[in-house]
């Protein structure tokens, strides 16, 4: 799913509707997207990753809990 989804501090006095969105609604853009992946083949261990939605290639990975990278390699902006 979509990286760096701020979580509510108080997720369990969220209405119906607002939870909703939290848990189900992304932005899913064209082009470049920050997406939260979990390695369940391997370590088991969550990563972000960027990745192009039109070509379905990764750019690249880094550790969950990092910030979102400011540059990105092979991708002009």
């Amino acid at each position: 799913g979509e990286a760096h989804i701020a979580r509510s501090a108080n997720i369990s006095g969220e209405s119906d509707d607002d939870f909703e969105k939290f848990f189900f609604i992304r932005s899913n853009p064209k082009g470049i997207i920050y997406e939260r992946w979990r390695h369940m083949h391997g370590c088991a261990r969550f990563f972000n990753a960027v990745r192009d939605t039109v070509t379905d290639k990764f750019v690249m990975t880094y550790k969950a809990g990092e910030p979102k990278p400011s540059k990105l390699p092979g991708v002009a902006k």
